[in-house]
């Protein structure tokens, strides 16, 4: 029979083993497919708070020209405004000069708008000639940038090129749906878009019906509007988990959606999720020394249904998204160490009743 301290060295190992694979990544890729499949149990319905006037095929092919000019622009920003819009955001990069005349248009409507126009910033990372990275920022002009408020619309990959998370603000600058939502988030840096939230519940207008006035004004009267482009043709495409693309509005718009839905998910600090894990490993071994394999199996399935069940649990009443693999994985491997010492003891088992029988038959044969 082990010692008494002999008897916690194998929770011991499973816990130091788990710890060092999450703590260095190694559970990231299966925390995120579990994740993405808890979006799809409980999809939500967008606010409908904010409207996209889409840049789309059917507007590409009424207006037959491209790119468009920017009395387009101007003109869909007067209409928006005039139906009651309280503010528009534009994800349109305008960067560079155009027509003076197109310039001058945009610049009066955007002027009009008294602050109630948001324009974008995109900035990347390039190389200087002599080899060093230089950041890239690409500004409306400097008239526009003179009138209007300027919001971020740059979004960063996770490692799996996928589009999980988003900056409240980059640098100095809110990011675009912190801009819609208000722009007060002091203690939040950085959040988890919700994509239980369903893109497809998003109001949308085609922009060519706002450019000729064919629209409802009461769908965008009171609410705020975010213009950009949603043709497939126009590239701005961006991968993210579930819906697998979505276009670069949509992500800004998810992104407030979970804002002001309160759904701004967080991961679970990482002292918590290795602390349970200790608690699971060290209980279910206790545990599964006093019951047969077939018993422990039931009890591990219980576990395994019991950690997916409160994982989702949190993460639908409260923005929190538990690690789960950490803790699965403590299941699992407390089962086949329980197993594979059970297996250890029948066979140092059989070898004591195999020399107890040869012991007796010794003697049965002195006798």
């Amino acid at each position: 029979q082990p010692g008494w301290a002999a008897k916690f060295i194998p929770a011991a190992a499973i816990t130091a083993f788990i710890s060092v694979a999450y703590l260095f990544g190694g559970l990231t890729v299966v925390d995120n497919k579990l994740s993405d499949f808890s979006f799809t149990l409980k999809p939500r319905p967008a606010s409908g708070d904010l409207v996209l006037v889409a840049i789309d095929p059917k507007s590409i092919e009424k207006l037959e020209i491209w790119p468009w000019p920017r009395r387009f622009h101007a003109r869909v920003i007067d209409n928006l405004l005039a139906a009651g819009a309280t503010r528009v955001a534009v994800d349109i990069d305008f960067s560079a000069r155009s027509r003076p005349e197109d310039d001058r248009i945009l610049l009066d409507a955007v002027t009009r708008s008294e602050g109630r126009v948001i324009l974008p910033t995109f900035s990347q990372l390039g190389r200087s000639e002599s080899g060093d990275p230089i950041l890239h920022e690409s500004l409306p002009l400097p008239v526009f940038r003179q009138v209007a408020p300027l919001a971020s619309v740059n979004v960063r990959p996770d490692t799996d090129g996928l589009i999980r998370r988003i900056s409240t603000h980059d640098g100095d600058r809110p990011a675009m749906s912190t801009a819609l939502a208000g722009g007060n988030f002091p203690n939040m840096e950085e959040y988890r878009i919700d994509y239980s939230i369903e893109p497809s519940t998003v109001p949308q207008i085609s922009y060519a019906d706002v450019l000729a006035g064919r629209f409802d004004p009461a769908a965008v009267a009171g609410k705020q509007v975010v213009i950009g482009s949603t043709a497939v043709e126009l590239g701005d495409q961006l991968a993210v988990p579930v819906y697998r693309t979505i276009p670069g509005p949509m992500v800004h718009i998810m992104a407030y959606e979970s804002l002001v839905q309160g759904r701004a998910l967080h991961s679970l600090a990482t002292g918590p999720v290795i602390f349970f894990v200790l608690l699971l490993t060290f209980g279910l071994d206790a545990l599964f020394r006093k019951l047969s394999w077939r018993k422990s199996a039931v009890m591990g399935g219980v576990a395994l249904t019991a950690v997916l069940g409160g994982a989702y649990l949190v993460q639908t009443t409260a923005p929190v998204l538990v690690d789960t693999a950490a803790l699965l994985l403590s299941v699992i491997l407390t089962f086949v160490v329980s197993v594979i010492r059970r297996s250890d003891q029948q066979a140092i088992r059989l070898v004591f009743q195999n020399l107890d029988i040869r012991r007796r038959d010794i003697m049965m044969r002195h006798v």
